[in-house]
Parts: structure tokens; sequence; C-alpha cells
């Protein structure tokens, strides 16, 4: 069952939120942006960690790559800690 398309799910995760909290250069794929980009099968996208063993990767994403560093490649590490904690700039950024 689809709540709404994959499309607006996407947005959802991306560029709305880097909007909200006024991050530049993030939450769209242009030039000049960051590149932090997820490769994953739609069919096959699902949770497998639990309350027992929480650190299992979810199944049906297969790179993650980070300001254009492949950082996992079928869910082994490849290079870590390759990310960095953002802060939005200036004000709530919140409606």
């Amino acid at each position: 069952e689809t709540w709404f398309p994959l499309s607006e799910a996407i947005r959802k995760v991306t560029s709305l939120p880097a909007s909200r909290l006024r991050l530049s250069g993030r939450g769209r794929l242009a030039p000049g942006y960051a590149a932090d980009i997820v490769l994953f099968d739609r069919d096959e996208i699902g949770e497998q960690g639990t309350y027992e063993a929480p650190d299992r990767p979810p199944q049906g994403i297969h790179t993650v790559i980070l300001n254009g560093r492949i950082v996992l490649r079928e869910a082994a590490l490849v290079h870590g800690r390759s990310g960095r904690v953002l802060r939005h700039q200036g004000g709530s950024g919140l409606p």
C-alpha cells in the first residue's frame, strides 16, 4: 500500500527539511550542492533492526554517498565517519 508517491517521500526527507532548517547547498542534486545520495531498490526497502538487534542494516539500500564519497556499499561500510553534523542557519526554520 502506498500513502503518497515516491517523489513526495523523497522530497519530505531531502529538500523540505533542508529548506526548513535553512541548510544552504543541501537537499537537492544541483551544481555546487553537497552530494549526499542513497541508492535503493524501492521494492526491497525495509527495516531489519529490532529492539534486540538495532544495529542490523536496512534491506534494499545498496549504496550511500556522502559529500561525493561512497561510505556504504552492499550493507558494508567503505569509509567510516565521512559525514558531519549540520546546524540550521539562523531562526527556527519552522513554520
